[in-house]
Order: structure tokens, then C-alpha cells, then sequence
């Protein structure tokens, strides 16, 4: 039987096209399920208008709109693009709600897709103004009010606008501490400095509690452990938009001062809810108690005495207690911990404390495993229709020497497949072991640290003692040891074996690594097919990595999202190779004559790079984020060393970088060879690179991103056969741009991307007669499909 394939492929098309419009028109036609003898309205819109009789700058404004978005009392039902016009949540929501329906998809829908609707309540929009005019009132705006109207659209609809007119801040003219307990008062009165109530300060009940919080933390720091902010009352006298402030320091119920507590027994179990008949281990360890439900001790006491900060006979602290449970958790090796003060029973001690702490151990092995979809961002040279597989295994033993030492070991496979091609189908292939043993506690490297802590500069001490201290009690140390293996079919393969030592050491929002002792060795082989450059051959050879004094650092600082959607994350690395083999090596030059150290054939690489990297993000309201990122480096090599080691120079392009283009197809500088092929190579010692990207929800869990990148890589020096690659004066012209748009398929636990970048600027001029720029000539005019570039990856960019 034969059938006519035109005919049938536009009987599928209509077929297509009725069904899809039939759901919208069914998707749009939820009034239906409206009760008009209530007079139920669909609210579609809210709208927020403020005014100030102060100027109020743009940035502001939208600050002040985003921390006012979670005080509406009702939310418009969302409707994504590209059904912007339709109530299809609500729709969906009738169709599957108050049904039998208890199937997969129907649980679905409900819980992912669907949403009740929301009928406009007269009453919640008055809740939702005095909202705004209370927040106003919180934030020291007194004169503030808040007024709304509604808007009556067609039979079925409602949109409410919210009028805010905030009125003068008042502030703060003078503060005054009174107590009757004289003790407390001295001791407030003493530590003042750090008030965030002061002169001139916002009345705002944020200062408010951000002092009785203070306030209750100095107290029970000096002992008084039952002390809170129920204890402190604030009361002001206002002038104007002035306010004289008065903090007063309540007595306890029973009129009494406050009670200074002492520590008494402090008594560590391990295991279950403790029954002394039970324990079947127990020790003491200078003045604590431990004991154990099990044969053994899962942490040997002793390790353990080390990370409880808290003592016999010790007045109450709180930090202390803090710092205590903060040090036990970080070991990782316990599921629970609880820290339980009690008054002790005794009327001649009733201002004793014993302390319980209760500990619940972990499981000691885990093994996880992982299988991605990977992109090329990595240091592989790629080319353009790649998909990655990389499976992974890793195990980790908690408390391998019975004092919370960790041993990591992973192990992973990573293959690339280029899609369009026949000829080489399998890309590329990656072999990782990497083992790492975490001891948690400082050693002190060759006396490093303690003799970098008594150097200064001037009047500063090199290393605080602040930072000084948190290193010794919170440091841990770190050995690890790896091996690499890739194969770039048709370019090159390495192997690559690196051992090191460091400490790595966390505090609030603030994360630093050191290694100290790094040596890594490079065996790189290019293929019989693959021609390399000078510049290849002088870069990418066997090589000796080494560090014994200060290999690397590692900052990292990352913020909390404030009340205005605010993050900022900024970081910070450097690497040093040879340095202290290159001072030797002048030495025993200067002793016995110049002569250039190798081992074997391995030449020693020297080179100094450092990397900054800031990142900015900011959330308008839900799932509409806007992210700014700058990241620069620069990399230069020393003593008879002429160019860095290929490995450590900078690249641009690809998924993480400048999407617009591959993994180093541009650069450096404005130096292009219409004559080089996939894979790429090009790389250069500096890197500015800048990126933009605005991220927004479309439906379920994919959302949209639309981006603008720029940037480039250039050489130090001239190079002969890379001409224009060098830095400049006029280096700016050589900025790469494109641009591009985006999907985010966000499952929650991860983030599968996919974007097309756009090229709208080269960083050299065109050759060709119609054009002698930079800017590509009708771009969007004359776009076609393969002037995108496609990037895959895990994760968001930056």
C-alpha cells in the first residue's frame, strides 16, 4: 500500500495545529470556573508606586520594591512565556484537582505545573498596604502611608496598585544604657563601641534587634547564661525627625541581678541517649568525662578533648559553647551533636552549670558514584559538536586513624565524542586518580607561619594575630596525591602526576588554601599526525613542577544573598613554580660555576601566575536574576625560563567563558590563521574577560538567559609567528563580544545548560573587500543557523 507523504505530513501539521489551539483556548477559558454570584475576580496584576519626599535614586527604588515583594498578601498566578496571555497553571489546576486521578503525571501537574487561582480579596489588599506602610515604620520611616486601588477589568479580572508615600527618615540623636543591676550596666556601658544604635544612625527596628542581639551576646559571654533580649527595652523621645534613644538592661523576674554562672562536670557520650549502666568504655582526659555505649570509641578522646573549648571551672561563655559545636561538627565525623547546660541541683551551688554533650557518630565508609553529561571546559583543546560522558566513583573513609581524618579517593572516566565526524568518533579521553587525607589540625610548616606571624612591614604585622590564631585552632591540614592521563586523539596526550601539602582553613564567609609543598610532573607526547608550532614545542614539553616554601593560595569570599537579592563573590589564586630551585641554582652557580639544573629530562618550570575573578548578582524577584562577572590574569615566567608551561596559560572561549566562540580558537591579541583547523590552541599570559547575563523563568523547571560576553587573551612579548598577539597600548581594540541566548533545565539538585552563542565582534579586522572592521557586518539581517556557536554544560557560568 503506498501513501502520499506530502499529504500526510500536512494532515499532521493541521492535526498539530488544532490540538495546540484547542488547549489555549482552553487554557484562556478558566473564568468559567468563577462563582458570579460571589463576584469572584481573577487577580492579574499588582502594581507598587513609591514616593518620597526625598530623592530617591533609581537603584534605590528597586532595592526597596524587592525587599517589599514578600509583604503582598496576594500573588498574581504566573503565566511564562511563551503563554503570557492564557491562565494555562489555573486551567491545569481545574483539570486535575478534586479528581480521582491519583496517577503519576496527575501528581505531576499538580505539584510542578498547576496552581490554584487566586481570587482577589478586598481584605488582603488591605493587609498587604498596611504591610508596606508597617515595613516603612520598621525601617525609622514614621510618617509613612500606604493607600490602593482596584481596577476592574472586563467581567472577570482585577488589578490593584499600591500607592507608598514613605515620608523623612528619622534618626537617632542620642543614646543613653540605664540598669539597676550595676554590674550589667558597667559592663554594656564599657563595650558601646560596636552599637549599631548610635548618633545619627537609622531608627530602624532592624538597628533595634541587631543591638539586643549584640547586647544578649556580650552578656552571656561575660557569664550570664540565662540572660536575652527579653531583658533589654528600647524607648526614645522624638523632636522633629530626631530621637533621643534609651536602652535599659531589665532585672530578672525575682528582682535580683542577673547571675553569673561557673562551668562544674562536663560529661561526653558517644552514642545513644546515655545510661550509665550502659557504658560499656569511659576515660577521663584531664577534668572531662567520656564514655561509650560501644567496645570502643569511635574518636579517640584525646582528639576529641582538643576540639571542645569549654572547661571545668570556666565562667559561661557562649562563644565557647558556639565554638565548641562548630568544631565538632566541622570533624565529620558525627550525624549529631547537642551541647545540654543544666543548673545543678544544689542550693549551695546555684550558680553552677554541668555540661552534657552528646554526640551521635556517623557512618565511618561511603561510596558515591555519578554519571554526567559533561561539556569541554576543561583544559582540553575541543572542537565544535562534542558531548562528554564522564562517570565517576568515589570513596570516602571518615576516620580512617580514629581522630577524624579523612581519606578521599576518586576515580574517573571521561569521554568525548565528536558527533560530526566519522573519522575520529571518540574525541578525546580523560583518566583521573586523586587521593586526599584531610587531618584536622595544624601543623606548622617548617616554623612558616609562626615566623611569618612575628615579620612586619612597617607597624603591620605580615601575618595578624587574629588570622594567626584561627589558622593554629581551625586550620587543617591536606596531602593529597594524584595521577592524570588524557588523550587528545589527532593533538596530544599527557600524563600528569602531582603531589602536595597545605592547609585549608574556612571561617564565616571566608575560604583560604594554601599548599606549600606542590611537585608535579608532565609527560606530554604529541601526535604523529599534528605539526606543533615553535611556540607548542617550547611550552609543552616534559616539565618538573615544584614548591617547597609557598606553592600556592587560594582565596575565596562568597556573600549571602542580603535583603536586597544581593551576592557578590570574589577569588583570588596564585601559583609559584621554581623559585626556590631557581635561588640554588644562582648559588651553587655563583660557588662552582652557571650551570642550568634538569632532572633526567625534565626542565624545570618557573613561573609566577595570579588570577582574580568577581562576580555579582542580584535577584529582581523570583528567578529573575541578573549576574555581572570580571575575571583577569596574568602569568609570566622567570630565570632562564622564556615561556610558560602550555598548561598554565590563559584561554578564552567556550561554555564558562566567551560563549560565542570554541575553547581557544581566538587570541592572543588580534593575531588570526585563517589556515588552523579544530582542535585550538591558542592561549596567552593576560586575560581580561567580562560577562553579563540576565536569567529568567519560562515554564516548569526550564528557564531562559539571554548574555553578552567580551574579552581576550594577549602575549607579554612580541612573538614572530603570532603577530598583533602582544599587549598594548591600543590592546582594546582586539576585545572579542558576542552574545547569545540560553536554556537552564533546573532539576533542583542539578543544572543541565545549553546556550547559543553569537559572535558580534572580532578581535581582528576582516580582510575581505566588503569589510575592513572589526564588527561583524550584518549580523542579525543575515543570521543564519550556522553562525551560532553551541555550548553544553553542567551548571551555571559564573
Amino acid at each position: 500500500m503506498l501513501y502520499n507523504y506530502s499529504i500526510f505530513k500536512t494532515l499532521h501539521s493541521q492535526l498539530l495545529g488544532l490540538l495546540l489551539m484547542t488547549w489555549v483556548l482552553t487554557s484562556c477559558n478558566v473564568t468559567k470556573y468563577l462563582d458570579d454570584a460571589k463576584g469572584e475576580r481573577l487577580l492579574i496584576k499588582n502594581t507598587l508606586d513609591i514616593k518620597s519626599v526625598e530623592k530617591m535614586g533609581f537603584s534605590e527604588k528597586a532595592s526597596l520594591q524587592y525587599e517589599l515583594g514578600g509583604q503582598y498578601k496576594q500573588i498574581p498566578n504566573r503565566r511564562t512565556w511563551p503563554f503570557k496571555l492564557f491562565q494555562r497553571r489555573v486551567w491545569l489546576y481545574h483539570q486535575f484537582d478534586h479528581k480521582k486521578d491519583s496517577s503519576k503525571i496527575a501528581r505531576f501537574i499538580i505539584k510542578k505545573i498547576a496552581e490554584p487561582p487566586v481570587i482577589y480579596d478586598d481584605a488582603k489588599a488591605q493587609r498587604t498596604a498596611k504591610n508596606f506602610q508597617n515595613q516603612m515604620i520598621q525601617r525609622g520611616y514614621f510618617d509613612a502611608t500606604c493607600t490602593y486601588s482596584t481596577k476592574y477589568v472586563k467581567d472577570h479580572f482585577a488589578k490593584v496598585k499600591y500607592n507608598l508615600v514613605i515620608g523623612r527618615k528619622y534618626a537617632v540623636q542620642n543614646v543613653v544604657y540605664e540598669s539597676s543591676d550595676k554590674r550589667a550596666l558597667s559592663i554594656i556601658q564599657e563595650n558601646s563601641g560596636g552599637s549599631a544604635v548610635k548618633r545619627g544612625s537609622d531608627l530602624s527596628a532592624l538597628n533595634f534587634e541587631t543591638e539586643k542581639t549584640r547586647i544578649t551576646k556580650l552578656m552571656r559571654d561575660k557569664g550570664f547564661a540565662s540572660f536575652g533580649p527579653n531583658h533589654i527595652e528600647c524607648t526614645g523621645d522624638t523632636v522633629g525627625t530626631n530621637t533621643n534613644v534609651t536602652i535599659e538592661i531589665l532585672l530578672p523576674a525575682d528582682s535580683l541581678p542577673h547571675r553569673i554562672f561557673t562551668l562544674r562536670n562536663i560529661t561526653v557520650f558517644e552514642g545513644v541517649v546515655p545510661d550509665l549502666s550502659t557504658m560499656r568504655q569511659d576515660k577521663h582526659v584531664d577534668s572531662l568525662y567520656f564514655a561509650t555505649d560501644r567496645t570502643e570509641f569511635s574518636i579517640k578522646p584525646e582528639r576529641l578533648y582538643q576540639e571542645i573549648t569549654i572547661r571545668p571551672g570556666q565562667v559561661y561563655s557562649q562563644s565557647d559553647f558556639d565554638k565548641t559545636s562548630r568544631n565538632l561538627n566541622s570533624l565529620g565525623v558525627f550525624r549529631f551533636v547537642a551541647i545540654r547546660p543544666a543548673l545543678v541541683q544544689d542550693s549551695l551551688s546555684k550558680d553552677r552549670l554541668d555540661v552534657n554533650i552528646f554526640l551521635t557518630p556517623n557512618d565511618r565508609l561511603s561510596i558515591g558514584e555519578d554519571l554526567v553529561l559533561n561539556s569541554s571546559q576543561s583544559n582540553n583543546a575541543v572542537s565544535r559538536n562534542l558531548l562528554g560522558i564522564l562517570a565517576s566513583v568515589t570513596l570516602t573513609d571518615r576516620n580512617v586513624f580514629h581522630g577524624a581524618e579523612r581519606i578521599q579517593t576518586d576515580l574517573q572516566y571521561n569521554v568525548e565524542f565528536n558527533v560530526a565526524s566519522r573519522d575520529r568518533f571518540i574525541f578525546s579521553q580523560e583518566f583521573k586518580f586523586q587521593n586526599q587525607m584531610v587531618l584536622p589540625r595544624f601543623f606548622d610548616y617548617f616554623s612558616f607561619w609562626r615566623t611569618a606571624h612575628k615579620l612586619k612591614l612597617g607597624r603591620t604585622q605580615l601575618v595578624s594575630d587574629k588570622f594567626y590564631g584561627l589558622l593554629k585552632t581551625d586550620g587543617e591540614s591536606r596531602i593529597s596525591g594524584n595521577y592524570n592521563y588524557l588523550n587528545l586523539n589527532a593533538f596530544y596526550n599527557y600524563h600528569l602526576i602531582n603531589a602536595s601539602f597545605g592547609y585549608e582553613l574556612r571561617h564565616n564567609e571566608h575560604q583560604y588554601s594554601f599548599s606549600h609543598l606542590g611537585i608535579d610532573v608532565l609527560r606530554p607526547e604529541f601526535a604523529g599526525s599534528f605539526t606543533p608550532t615553535q611556540f607548542l614545542k617550547n611550552s609543552f614539553s616534559n616539565q618538573l613542577f615544584t614548591g617547597f616554601v609557598l606553592r600556592s593560595i587560594s582565596y575565596r569570599l562568597a556573600t549571602k544573598q542580603n535583603r536586597f537579592g544581593e551576592k557578590w563573590t570574589f577569588l583570588f589564586n596564585s601559583d609559584l613554580s621554581g623559585l626556590e630551585v631557581h635561588a640554588l641554582n644562582k648559588a651553587w652557580g655563583a660557588a662552582f660555576g652557571k650551570e642550568t639544573w634538569k632532572i633526567g629530562d625534565l626542565n624545570f618550570a618557573k613561573y609566577l601566575r595570579l588570577d582574580l575573578d568577581a562576580t555579582y548578582s542580584r535577584e529582581f524577584r523570583e528567578d529573575l536574576i541578573g549576574a555581572l562577572r570580571m575575571a583577569t590574569g596574568v602569568v609570566a615566567p622567570f630565570g632562564d625560563s622564556r615561556t610558560v608551561p602550555y598548561v598554565k596559560q590563559f584561554f578564552v572561549g567556550g561554555p564558562a567563558g566567551i560563549r560565542a566562540w570554541r575553547i581557544r580558537e581566538i587570541g592572543p591579541g588580534g593575531f588570526f590563521d585563517p589556515t588552523v583547523s579544530q582542535p585550538y590552541f591558542e592561549t596567552g599570559d593576560f586575560r581580561l574577560e567580562m560577562n553579563a547575563e540576565l536569567r529568567f523563568p519560562l515554564f516548569w523547571w526550564l528557564k531562559g538567559a539571554i548574555f553578552l560576553d567580551a574579552g581576550n587573551v594577549w602575549l607579554l612579548k612580541p612573538d614572530p609567528e603570532r603577530p598583533l598577539g602582544n599587549l598594548t597600548w591600543n590592546s582594546y581594540k582586539n576585545m572579542a563580544i558576542g552574545t547569545g541566548f540560553g536554556l537552564r533545565f533546573d532539576f533542583d539538585y542539578f543544572v543541565f545548560r545549553a546556550d547559543m552563542g553569537l559572535p558580534l565582534r572580532n578581535p581582528y579586522p576582516s580582510n575581505t573587500k566588503q569589510n575592513k572592521g572589526f564588527w561583524v557586518p550584518n549580523r542579525i539581517s543575515k543570521l543564519q543557523f550556522n553562525d551560532l556557536n553551541p555550548n553544553i554544560a553542567v551548571g551555571y557560568p559564573f
